[in-house]
């Protein structure tokens, strides 16, 4: 008896391809393809092979067509399982073919996956955009309610028997699919075989061209601020710095003297090397860090992770994303502990200091021209974190001679004693001068020493006129 396959399943590799790409064969040349059409194509020459293998299990299965097959064992059912397996249709062990170009084949490229890896990924991702593999999986497992593959059935898929060492190596939790974050197998107490395995819905995403980031880096990653025109810094540091980020993974420390110039800096070198970067913030409790999906994010992007400010003690965090094909930048104003790092220490360098004045960045960051107020921001210091965050609250600049203060936040943050000192001033006209809360006697007074009480209650009576007695030694 023969399950029942649709016919649109048994169609060749090419008509598949044809009938799942949106776009008819002369669109490419008017119309970019879509990050999703090479992996429908891909998963169209999948449904076909999972077809296959449904009826090359199907024509001798006495079950085939009961629909409650998977539910209960019968009689013929036992006698199949116990008879020698035969080997799967040759058809679903062809046609791989890559698509060039795809997001699926870059992805593999830049972390080194192998075809094996690719074909895996493949197989279980299919039910998350299609939905016709969960019931020709569900018939595959021999349990209509596991709906997703598990690892007996990729390697079928992939034909690999069960016992080949080097494939079922490739579901190691250290294994690049499980390590990097693209494949999770679930159901470990479960027989090796029967595990389902599921992929992240952050990396579909990707894959089909969707670049929000991943709802657990809420709160603690955003993209670096783009480096604000103006700022100067050493020009061969930068160049250093950019060529390096341009090139291999590396982890790197810079100390930043002033706050914002770590970061500033490393905005210009990024800026420089053409790579985009992802600015995390470590919380403040000691809750999990989004350390796995912060990593696979960058993985995904091909970018930085910056991290700023560190917290008090950041040996854990350091020694987590201190993986070998990421580069990280640790910014903060500490002198770099090589008790953080197991055996592998960071690049500490340091960062340099914006110019003093920094004109530039000022009148740059508030589009001032060479009007008299241009760039008077600048000589309040050049914290270039300040400059970023002064600028919106500081223009409309006003006319020159007006007496007001051009940057009213710079001028507080350069001043910030009133807010940190105690608070003296209890009343009285705004004067600026702190009041204290008694008047204060300008009489002089005659200093007397201070006799303790015990000393007071052992010392005799002292007649009012004459001085006390000697406590010399004679």
């Amino acid at each position: 008896m023969t399950l029942h396959v649709p016919a649109s399943a048994h169609s060749d590799t090419s008509s598949g391809a044809t009938d799942t790409s949106p776009a008819s064969p002369a669109s490419p040349a008017t119309a970019p393809e879509a990050p999703a059409d090479a992996l429908l194509r891909r998963l169209s020459r999948l449904r076909d092979r999972v077809a296959l293998l449904v009826e090359h299990r199907s024509a001798a299965d006495p079950t085939a067509a009961d629909p409650l097959r998977g539910l209960y064992l019968t009689e013929d059912a036992v006698r199949r399982l116990l008879a020698p397996a035969g080997p799967d249709p040759e058809s679903t062990h062809q046609d791989w073919t890559r698509e060039p170009g795809d997001r699926l084949s870059l992805l593999a490229g830049r972390l080194g996956l192998t075809e094996l890896d690719v074909r895996i990924l493949l197989i279980a991702l299919a039910p998350d955009l299609d939905r016709t593999f969960e019931p020709l999986y569900g018939y595959l497992n021999d349990d209509v309610s596991r709906r997703r593959a598990g690892t007996g059935l990729a390697l079928d898929l992939c034909g690999l028997p069960a016992h080949h060492a080097e494939a079922r190596a490739r579901f190691r939790p250290s294994a690049p699919l499980a390590a990097l974050g693209l494949v999770v197998v679930e159901e470990t107490e479960r027989p090796f075989l029967s595990r389902s395995l599921r992929v992240p819905d952050r990396l579909i995403a990707h894959l089909l061209g969707d670049e929000t980031l991943d709802s657990a880096l809420g709160g603690h990653v955003r993209r670096l601020r783009a480096a604000a025109r103006g700022e100067q810094y050493d020009e061969v540091f930068l160049r250093r710095l950019a060529d390096r980020l341009a090139g291999a993974p590396f982890t790197a420390y810079l100390r930043e003297h002033r706050a914002g110039d770590g970061l500033a800096c490393a905005a210009a070198a990024l800026r420089g090397s053409g790579r985009e970067a992802l600015h995390f913030t470590p919380g403040a409790t000691d809750a999990r860090e989004p350390i796995a999906e912060l990593l696979r994010e960058a993985r995904l992007r091909d970018c930085v992770i910056v991290v700023s400010p560190l917290p008090k003690d950041p040996a854990p965090l350091m020694r987590a994303l201190a993986v070998g094909d990421v580069s990280v930048l640790f910014v903060d104003p500490q002198p770099y502990d090589p008790h953080w790092c197991d055996h592998r220490d960071p690049l500490v360098l340091d960062a340099p200091r914006l110019r003093s004045g920094a004109v530039e960045a000022w009148a740059a960051a508030l589009g001032a021209g060479a009007d008299p107020g241009a760039g008077s921001g600048a000589a309040f210091g050049t914290d270039a974190e300040l400059v970023r965050e002064t600028v919106p609250g500081a223009t409309p600049l006003p006319e020159p001679g007006s007496g007001q203060h051009p940057c009213p936040r710079a001028s507080a943050s350069r001043c910030p004693w009133p807010s940190r000192l105690p608070r003296l001033l209890t009343g009285g006209p705004p004067t600026g001068v702190p009041i204290p809360p008694r008047p204060v006697s300008t009489s002089p007074r005659s200093w007397r020493p201070t006799v303790s009480a015990a000393t007071a209650s052992c010392a005799p009576p002292v007649p009012r006129g004459s001085s006390p007695p000697s406590t010399a030694p004679r």
